[in-house]
């Protein structure tokens, strides 16, 4: 006769084996991949901060700046200068000064001729320059006091979006709008441009 099967000893074994089923569906499954799901991707901000050193350009002799992109087409700008130097004809010349500026970037690295790669600006704005200037010649001074003067700045930048060196070259012609201590700062013009390094962080 055939042997009756025992369901209880069976009952036991089925689990088991169920379990086991499990186990080797979720070791075999894909791992869950969170960036799949539906929504924003969170892409890093875009750097904001410039720091700069530029010989000549508005600050005369040289200056040191900080500019802050508040959007990517629009920069401002404030930055200091003090210097002494003295000329082969025996001028010394003598400024410290506080400046202010805003400028507007036109995006050309897509444009043919600029070498193609992102960062590639013209630069177009201008910077207010405000402190006192010292001209003497031989120890006799021709000038002395305070002067406000506008620098208009036209050039073009390589200003990577994503953090890097800063470099820029612009012409800066220099008009005085006030005081009276300076041949270009008496209300007569000036022509002069910068060149400027600096870091983007």
């Amino acid at each position: 006769m055939p042997r009756a099967v025992d369901w209880g000893t069976l009952q036991p074994t089925a689990c088991v084996s169920l379990r086991s089923l499990v186990a080797v569906v979720v070791l075999l499954a894909p791992p869950h991949d969170a960036s799949a799901q539906d929504g924003p991707i969170h892409r890093p901000p875009e750097r904001r901060d410039i720091a700069y050193f530029e010989f000549a350009g508005p600050g005369g002799f040289f200056s040191l700046n900080y500019e802050r992109r508040i959007t990517p087409q629009r920069i401002v700008r404030a930055g200091f200068t003090s210097w002494d130097i003295s000329n082969l004809d025996g001028v010394k010349h003598k400024a410290s000064a506080l400046l202010g500026g805003a400028m507007h970037l036109i995006d050309v690295s897509e444009t043919p001729g600029f070498g193609g790669g992102a960062g590639k600006f013209v630069e177009l704005g201008g910077v207010l320059a405000a402190g006192s200037y010292t001209r003497q010649r031989y120890g006799v001074t021709e000038g002395d006091g305070a002067f406000v003067a506008v620098s208009p700045t036209a050039g073009l930048r390589y200003d990577p979006p994503g953090g890097d060196f800063l470099y820029r070259v612009t012409f800066t012609p220099i008009i005085g709008v006030g005081g009276g201590a300076g041949t270009a700062l008496d209300g007569k013009s000036g022509l002069s441009g910068g060149i400027s390094a600096g870091y983007v962080f």
